[in-house]
């Protein structure tokens, strides 16, 4: 069954490309009857989310998806239930903002540097963004007819429609690479702490898609300890999983007695409704949320 729940997707006021009624459109359309907006490190968008939502009977959820760091490893952690006016997480966003400006601008540079072409017009429109990622980046550099020959003549990197992540791994993920700056970021431990005291829960989002993680060994390693510094919740249920995937993570969900739950990760309105998750189970996740939300 399709699932009527998705907690993970982004608009505009992120890395998304949908304003906030064209995500409630999108939304309404695919038959989720309860979700979240969970912006990159922003709650910009909630409160019309919530209003619109609530206005074409979605049950909606506050949320957001702060990137942090542990270990080493670039983990997102989601928060769901936050009151989106709380001090430490405004301070902690105006920060992060701060920090991706500069993270992006320096790493456009990186790339510039290294022969590729610039669109000045939209460089200049990207890094008046509050929120700009990696993608961004991605499409600044990619999209100009230019760099996807020198891609294809120096790197021997095709552009086409699912190689954003390929980019990101293959030129911005690691030390030595084109486009790699090494930004400040949050730690996973901090996050959880701060989500908690903002009212809500902190879930650990598509988990085991970090390359850094490697083993299962070294996932349960992590996923160890951020239980002890407060995890509530694994996404088990992701574009990002295999179906042999998500029954593993919903299988240490309940060992570690962790909630479920199911996110889209969706930017564009094209992602939502692939996975297929059983009507009972949906049920029980629903259930487990909102138990946890009210506790």
């Amino acid at each position: 069954m399709k699932p009527i729940i998705d907690l993970h997707f982004h608009s505009i006021h992120s890395d998304g490309k949908l304003k906030v009624p064209e995500v409630v459109r999108n939304l309404k359309k695919c038959g989720i009857k309860v979700a979240a907006l969970t912006d990159h490190d922003s709650t910009d968008g909630v409160r019309e989310f919530r209003l619109l939502a609530s206005k074409s009977g979605i049950v909606a959820i506050s949320g957001v998806e702060i990137s942090t760091l542990y270990e080493n490893i670039g983990l997102h952690i989601l928060g769901y239930g936050i009151d989106i006016n709380h001090p430490g997480l405004k301070e902690l966003f105006r920060r992060q903002s701060v920090e991706r400006r500069r993270s992006f601008i320096e790493t456009v540079k990186h790339f510039h540097r290294a022969g590729f072409y610039v669109d000045q017009r939209k460089f200049h429109y990207l890094r008046q963004l509050k929120t700009v990622t990696k993608p961004h980046i991605v499409a600044l550099i990619c999209d100009a007819q230019q760099n996807r020959h020198f891609l294809a003549q120096k790197f021997k990197f095709k552009v086409d429609p699912n190689s954003m992540g390929r980019f990101i791994d293959r030129f911005m993920s690691e030390p030595g690479q084109i486009g790699y700056f090494m930004k400040s970021k949050v730690y996973g431990q901090t996050a959880i702490s701060l989500i908690h005291r903002a009212g809500g829960i902190a879930v650990w989002a598509h988990p085991g898609a970090e390359k850094e993680i490697g083993s299962q060994r070294n996932l349960l390693r992590v996923l160890g300890g951020l239980k002890h510094a407060g995890l509530d919740g694994l996404e088990c249920f992701s574009n990002a999983h295999s179906p042999q995937q998500r029954k593993l993570f919903y299988n240490l969900s309940r060992r570690y007695k962790l909630i479920a739950t199911i996110g889209s990760d969706d930017h564009d309105g094209k992602r939502r409704g692939k996975l297929h998750v059983a009507k009972p189970l949906q049920g029980e996740l629903i259930y487990n949320l909102a138990k946890l939300l009210k506790a």
